[in-house]
């Protein structure tokens, strides 16, 4: 496992681990859809309530847990990711899921932009130290070099890096060098 697919993971457990207590739990994997329902977006809570649950159970399943298990620490979960990563629905459901949340996170302000210091925050939360590979993902990730990433920017570099382009290649989405 290469040390993106390691952050990224690990980024997600945290964001799921609602209480903090470092056992995510099936209350915090469900609850966190909540935000969308108080929002009104009834709709997308359910396509990613969905979407967690199955999450849940490819984790618990690829990791060896039993099924109907209601917690896991950071090691199974990152074993069960895993043991996923190469199924289809997990590259065209969870990935572009999470990014989004991801984009949402970063853009703290909400102004639908991501500067370079959001970036860096970002990846600092993460513990990644080295500013070349924040700023080289920066510049690829804006495209138009108006010093910012537009969401439409971040889709579409998911988007890529879900096709698997060999001509858009955005792995380092999930590549820390």
């Amino acid at each position: 496992m290469d040390m993106g697919t390691f952050i990224n993971q690990r980024w997600t457990y945290k964001l799921l681990n609602i209480s903090g207590s470092g056992l995510l739990t099936i209350s915090e994997i469900m609850e966190s859809p909540c935000h969308l329902l108080r929002e009104g977006k009834v709709e997308d809570a359910c396509k990613i309530a969905r979407i967690l649950k199955r999450l849940w159970d490819g984790v618990l399943e690829h990791s060896g847990r039993p099924k109907g298990e209601t917690s896991i620490n950071l090691k199974d979960w990152i074993k069960g990711h895993n043991g996923m990563s190469q199924q289809d629905w997990y590259h065209n459901e969870v990935i572009p899921a999470f990014s989004g949340a991801k984009f949402d996170i970063m853009d703290e302000d909400h102004d639908n932009l991501i500067s370079l210091g959001k970036w860096r925050d970002h990846y600092k939360r993460l513990g990644v130290k080295n500013e070349e590979f924040v700023r080289s993902t920066f510049a690829k990730m804006d495209t138009d070099n108006d010093g910012f990433i537009s969401r439409q920017e971040f889709d579409y570099a998911i988007k890529m890096y879900v096709k698997h382009d060999p001509d858009n290649d955005y792995s380092f989405l999930y590549t820390i060098e």
